[in-house]
Order: C-alpha cells, then structure tokens, then sequence
C-alpha cells in the first residue's frame, strides 16, 4: 500500500516538475523570429489546461476525499 501511495505521488510531481519546466520546442517557443511559432498561444493554453487537469486528476485518484470537496474551494474563491 505504501509503495502504490509513493508512487502516485511521484507520478504528480514528475507531472508538476514537468508543467514547471522550460518550454518545449513543440510549442514553438524556440523558433527563429520571423517563423513558425508552433501552435501559438491559445493553443498553449489549452495544453497547460489540460495538464494541469490531468494533474488534478491523478490527485484526486489519490484522494478522493480532496476532490469531493473542490467545489467548496471554488465557491470560496468567488
């Protein structure tokens, strides 16, 4: 049980770690001005939303007592 615990947790920070690190050339960000910049930046957004969603989804695989009360969170926010 443990090791399966460990594991999660490794898989959401490699996922963090990930999301936080440099651009990745797929996006565009390093492309020569006056090129092709990859998706541009809607797009890119759409990515980080989307990982940071798959992020969100492994947490709340890991707890699903911290995802039942995320709407809570949210309204606490408004």
């Amino acid at each position: 049980m443990c090791s399966n615990v460990a594991a999660r947790i490794a898989r959401i920070c490699a996922a963090i770690e990930e999301l936080a690190g440099p651009p990745s050339e797929q996006n565009g960000a390093s492309a020569p001005v006056g090129e092709a910049a990859g998706p541009g930046p809607d797009r890119a957004d759409d990515d980080v939303a989307g990982r940071l969603a798959a992020i969100w989804a492994m947490i709340a695989d890991a707890d699903p007592e911290l995802a039942r009360r995320l709407p809570g969170y949210l309204a606490a926010g408004d």
